[in-house]
Protein backbone atom coordinates (compact mmCIF):
# COMPACT_ATOMS: atom_id res chain seq x y z
CA UNK A 1 0.00 0.00 0.00
CA UNK A 2 0.93 3.36 -1.01
CA UNK A 3 2.44 5.74 1.56
CA UNK A 4 -0.10 8.56 1.86
CA UNK A 5 -0.07 11.87 3.87
CA UNK A 6 -1.77 15.14 3.48
CA UNK A 7 -0.68 17.90 2.47
CA UNK A 8 -1.16 20.73 5.03
CA UNK A 9 -1.85 23.83 2.99
CA UNK A 10 -4.10 21.89 0.45
CA UNK A 11 -5.36 19.39 2.84
CA UNK A 12 -5.36 16.53 -0.41
CA UNK A 13 -3.45 13.01 0.12
CA UNK A 14 -0.29 12.99 -1.49
CA UNK A 15 1.80 9.74 -2.01
CA UNK A 16 5.66 9.50 -1.41
CA UNK A 17 5.74 9.93 -5.00
CA UNK A 18 4.51 13.10 -5.45
CA UNK A 19 6.26 14.40 -2.40
CA UNK A 20 9.45 14.00 -3.67
CA UNK A 21 8.29 14.62 -7.44
CA UNK A 22 7.55 18.35 -6.04
CA UNK A 23 10.71 18.68 -4.09
CA UNK A 24 12.87 21.53 -5.26
CA UNK A 25 16.13 19.16 -5.23
CA UNK A 26 14.28 16.38 -7.36
CA UNK A 27 13.26 19.00 -9.88
CA UNK A 28 16.23 20.55 -10.55
CA UNK A 29 17.56 17.21 -11.05
CA UNK A 30 15.36 16.71 -13.35
CA UNK A 31 15.92 19.52 -15.27
CA UNK A 32 20.10 18.82 -15.26
CA UNK A 33 19.03 15.47 -16.34
CA UNK A 34 16.90 16.78 -19.42
CA UNK A 35 19.84 19.34 -20.16
CA UNK A 36 22.33 16.28 -20.77
CA UNK A 37 20.55 13.88 -21.82
CA UNK A 38 18.54 15.37 -25.01
CA UNK A 39 21.54 16.56 -26.52
CA UNK A 40 23.97 13.84 -25.96
CA UNK A 41 20.94 11.70 -27.34
CA UNK A 42 20.82 13.72 -30.58
CA UNK A 43 24.49 13.74 -31.05
CA UNK A 44 25.39 10.45 -30.07
CA UNK A 45 22.63 8.96 -32.91
CA UNK A 46 23.85 11.61 -35.54
CA UNK A 47 26.99 10.29 -34.93
CA UNK A 48 25.51 6.72 -35.22
CA UNK A 49 23.64 7.18 -38.32
CA UNK A 50 26.85 9.17 -40.14
CA UNK A 51 28.30 5.49 -40.25
CA UNK A 52 25.39 4.49 -42.05
CA UNK A 53 24.77 7.40 -44.19
CA UNK A 54 28.66 7.68 -45.27
CA UNK A 55 28.80 4.34 -45.97
CA UNK A 56 25.91 4.29 -48.11
CA UNK A 57 26.95 7.40 -49.61
CA UNK A 58 30.40 7.63 -50.33
CA UNK A 59 31.89 4.10 -50.32
CA UNK A 60 35.37 5.53 -51.68
CA UNK A 61 35.63 8.07 -48.47
CA UNK A 62 34.72 4.76 -46.61
CA UNK A 63 37.03 2.31 -48.08
CA UNK A 64 40.16 4.55 -47.57
CA UNK A 65 42.71 2.60 -46.50
CA UNK A 66 44.66 4.27 -43.61
CA UNK A 67 47.29 1.84 -43.48
CA UNK A 68 47.36 -1.41 -44.51
CA UNK A 69 43.66 -3.10 -44.83
CA UNK A 70 42.99 -0.91 -42.52
CA UNK A 71 39.96 1.98 -43.76
CA UNK A 72 38.84 4.98 -42.55
CA UNK A 73 35.36 2.94 -42.41
CA UNK A 74 37.00 0.60 -39.69
CA UNK A 75 38.28 3.47 -38.06
CA UNK A 76 34.70 5.33 -37.63
CA UNK A 77 32.70 2.13 -36.90
CA UNK A 78 35.39 1.16 -34.27
CA UNK A 79 35.14 4.99 -32.96
CA UNK A 80 30.96 4.25 -32.22
CA UNK A 81 32.54 2.39 -29.10
CA UNK A 82 34.96 4.81 -27.88
CA UNK A 83 32.22 7.68 -28.08
CA UNK A 84 29.40 5.21 -25.86
CA UNK A 85 32.52 5.49 -23.20
CA UNK A 86 32.94 8.79 -23.51
CA UNK A 87 29.26 9.88 -23.17
CA UNK A 88 28.40 7.49 -20.39
CA UNK A 89 31.77 9.06 -18.76
CA UNK A 90 30.45 12.68 -19.43
CA UNK A 91 27.12 11.58 -18.15
CA UNK A 92 28.85 10.26 -15.09
CA UNK A 93 30.62 13.56 -14.38
CA UNK A 94 27.85 15.46 -15.03
CA UNK A 95 25.27 13.86 -12.58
Amino acid sequence: MADVRRDPSTDEAVTATEAVGKDPEMVELEARHRRFVWPATIFFLVYYLALNVLAGTSPGLMGTKLFGQFTFGYLFALSQFVMAFVVAWVYTSWA
